[in-house]
Formats: structure tokens, sequence, C-alpha cells
């Protein structure tokens, strides 16, 4: 992994093979300082825990794919949860057979690479649990 911070606090991010997506941007969120921001990426991958929520049983349901895929679109945030970043993001993914499968990120194993603009943002915004939903959902 390798990254370099714009000076317009942008962080451009190049993520190698063997990296894990979720604990690349954590890592660079803690040594940035960043706690409130967006991204997006494009790249590849060789294994990706994907999921879909349920929200009437309030519960993720996660599927593990294996093999050569492209990463047609990464998007997310980060935002605090217990004072700690939290990502939250969600992937389409291109499968050898020109099929698609997409869903909420839990990991991404990238292979060979994966790049990834971190887009940082003016102000906090805190996750706590909402009972209604079951999710970590935004406060501001």
């Amino acid at each position: 992994m390798d990254y370099r911070k714009a000076p317009d606090g942008r962080v451009n991010i190049r993520l190698d093979a063997g990296d894990e997506l979720i604990a690349s941007l954590l890592e660079i969120c803690g040594k940035e300082r960043i706690g409130n921001a967006m991204f997006w990426g494009i790249g590849a991958c060789m294994k990706a825990d994907i999921g879909h929520y349920d929200p009437e049983k309030k519960e993720y349901h996660n599927k593990v794919l294996e093999g050569k895929m492209e990463i047609i679109s990464l998007t997310g945030n980060v935002t605090m949860a217990d004072d700690a970043p939290l990502i939250h993001a969600h992937i389409a993914l291109g499968l050898q057979d020109f099929s698609m499968q997409g869903g909420h990120v839990n990991m991404v194993e990238v292979d060979p690479t994966c790049e990834v603009v971190l887009m940082p943002i003016e102000g906090k915004v805190q996750r706590e649990l909402d009972e209604k939903t079951g999710l970590k959902a935004q406060r501001f």
C-alpha cells in the first residue's frame, strides 16, 4: 500500500496484491486523523466478503466470492463510531463470466491493485445504534 495526501486534503491510495481494503483504509484514516470522509475506487481483487441487509430480520446475509474479479465500482464513507473511524462501503464486482455481484463490503483482498481516492469532509459525523433499523446510523 502507498498513499499521498494532496494539497486539497484528498488522499490518493494505491493498494497492492494481498492488501485488505477495509483494514488499509482504517490504517490511513488513523495515521491521517480522518474521521469524516467519502471515497471511491476501482481495481481488482481475488476474494471478497460482501453482504445484503435484511431489514425485517435486522441481519446481514453474507457471501464470499473467490477468483479474479474486477472492482467495477467502490463507494463509501468514513464516520466515527465509539471514538474510532468506521468504514461503510459498497462494491460492484465483475466476475470472469462478465456477470456482476455486489453489496455491502465486509472484506476485499486486492489483487493485483486497487486505486482509491479518499476525500476528507469537514465536521464530525457519529454513528450510533438505531433500534428501529438495527443499524449503526449516522447522527449529526
